[in-house]
């Protein structure tokens, strides 16, 4: 496969989704593959092929959750242009388009995390940024979730303290972090109910950084440096840090990932030829 346009998409629950770009396969019929991979028995699940054609001229966004319900792992697929949407289930093993449309949705969508059943993402409502939600059980999107502030140049959803916490940062090598906590999930389920935040920290990291990455342990931010290293910011004692470095083979994503030694339907070893691999 290629490493450098390959991605982590999500991580629940001990098992990870990965697209692994094939293009170069020479029995490939298209150019990524999805699979279900659990790290700990190293066994993978391919995904069927999507049913909504790819188009490169449309953003594409992916996220990974898991439907705390009915268990079943679950991926959901916008094509933002056409403002279409699909979800596969390992429960069902197949795609289904979802009937709900993504009306006065625009731009691209991006999906942050996995919180009690829903996939949270961002996007622009009506011309103004807010927080996406899609049931993962129900398979249905709530789209016009207020966020505490207006524009903000940097943003990111994380889970803080068991609940949605809602980062904003300056991005033009800013260094400072403030956050929001959502007060109450209700409006994840859309019926009108609309969203109250607290804010529960402002931080200066005392350095410039480019973006924030992701939250780690409650207290630790990952940031992007402006020299592209990796720095963790320990919100407790103020301190920063340097993430060792590491090969520079593929495209940059962290993920939280609990180990576990969950199998599902259909998971096995994969049996790489290494004709087809370009590296390895």
């Amino acid at each position: 496969f290629e490493p450098d346009y390959s991605l982590l998409i999500g991580s629940e629950c001990g098992i990870v989704c990965v697209s692994v770009c094939v293009s170069k396969w020479r029995a490939a019929t298209n150019n990524d593959d999805l699979y279900l991979w659990n790290p700990a028995t190293k066994q993978s699940k391919l995904i069927p092929p999507y049913t909504i054609p790819n188009d490169t001229m449309f953003g594409v966004a992916l996220g990974f959750g898991f439907d705390h319900i009915d268990l079943d792992f679950k991926v959901v697929r916008v094509i933002s242009g056409r403002l279409s949407a699909e979800v596969y289930s390992s429960n069902r093993n197949d795609w289904r388009k979802i009937k709900h449309e993504l009306i006065n949705i625009s731009g691209y969508i991006e999906f942050h995390v996995c919180f009690h059943g829903f996939l949270l993402a961002t996007g622009y409502y009506s011309g103004i940024k807010a927080m996406i939600a899609f049931d993962l059980n129900k398979e249905v999107f709530i789209c016009d979730i207020k966020l505490p502030v207006g524009e903000s140049s940097g943003t990111h959803i994380a889970q803080y303290k068991d609940t949605i916490a809602f980062i904003s940062y300056d991005i033009f090598r800013g260094s400072k972090i403030n956050l929001w906590t959502l007060d109450n999930e209700a409006c994840l389920s859309g019926g009108g109910v609309e969203a109250s935040w607290t804010k529960a920290l402002s931080l200066d990291v005392g350095m410039s950084f480019d973006f924030v990455e992701s939250l780690f342990n409650n207290d630790q931010f990952l940031l992007f440096g402006v020299e592209g290293e990796r720095l963790l910011y320990n919100s407790n004692n103020k301190l920063t840090k340097k993430v060792p470095s590491y090969p520079n083979r593929a495209l940059f994503t962290f993920l939280s990932y609990t180990k576990s030694l969950f199998s599902l339907t259909g998971f096995k070893r994969i049996k790489w030829a290494a004709s087809s691999l370009r590296s390895q």
